[in-house]
């Protein structure tokens, strides 16, 4: 885990606060005090103190005050191995969840007992970037995210929280989303996914763009052209190589993709980005 900044309201160094944006990193924020809503992947959440939110990287978000006691932090981290934060759906559950944990009361306590700590931590590594404070802060974000799967369990133990219909179609996204990480060289079809879950093409479509914010192909997309970026700048193989080792049948429309997105042909890429070929 590496913290990559910190911040909090109000802070009387910064005139103008922090209220949303998008970045690459994965990020706690937590209401202190006060009332207010935020806007995250096309919701909105409205809460009162105390909530705690994790939002994922290149989540577009926003945090819009309604109350003029509004006390809040946030910290943006980077982690090397993502298995330990929750996964997407998992995420909107525990974003659902807050302001409506009452009835869990005695687990919630000990996450916010952690949250009070971590209030110090931060305002603490805000002002003096000292690297016995950052790895503390490091330490309680990891036990924070732990607390977090763990009420994440106890919740779905609880009835009404999520009813048994949402779980498995949470599953067969996640199942879904797995073998495209798995199987992104190949060409794959609607159809062939859909036969994988049993569901029809449409349905599997309108439920992954409902939980994942983007189509299948969207996200399979994403995937390839990651990829293709990785062996850009790590490999010496060929452009042509790259576009067949990254799923691309067609070396044209591999580069018409890749300049779409990022303005520039993958050679001109390469070169800038001090490639290896």
């Amino acid at each position: 885990m590496k913290i990559r900044k910190v911040g909090y309201y109000p802070n009387p160094d910064d005139q103008v606060p922090e209220s949303g944006g998008i970045h690459g990193c994965y990020e706690l924020l937590v209401i202190q005090q006060g009332h207010a809503n935020l806007e995250w992947l096309g919701q909105l959440y409205t809460v009162e103190e105390p909530a705690a939110f994790l939002l994922s990287p290149n989540s577009p978000h926003k945090l819009l005050s309604s109350s003029t006691s509004l006390r809040y932090l946030y910290v943006e981290f980077e982690i090397i191995d993502a298995t330990i934060f929750p996964a997407l759906p998992q995420l909107l559950q525990w974003n659902s969840l807050q302001g409506r944990m009452e009835t869990m009361q005695s687990e919630v306590k000990l996450f916010r007992q952690s949250m009070q700590v971590l209030e110090q931590l931060v305002k603490q590594y805000a002002h003096e970037k000292s690297p016995l404070l950052e790895e503390a802060l490091m330490n309680d974000m990891r036990k924070a995210i732990v607390l977090v799967r763990y009420l994440l369990d106890n919740a779905n133990r609880m009835e009404g929280y999520i009813e048994s219909v949402q779980q498995s179609q949470y599953r067969t996204i996640e199942a879904i989303m797995r073998y495209m990480e798995s199987h992104y060289r190949e060409e794959l079809s609607l159809q062939h996914l859909s036969d994988l879950v049993h569901l029809n093409g449409s349905y599997l479509i309108r439920l992954f763009k409902k939980l994942q914010g983007k189509t299948p192909f969207h996200y399979l997309s994403e995937l390839r052209m990651n990829a293709a970026t990785s062996y850009l700048q790590n490999s010496s193989l060929s452009i042509q190589d790259i576009a067949q080792a990254s799923g691309y049948n067609s070396l044209h429309y591999f580069s018409q993709a890749f300049k779409l997105k990022n303005g520039m042909s993958p050679s001109e890429w390469r070169d800038r980005n001090n490639g290896t070929g």
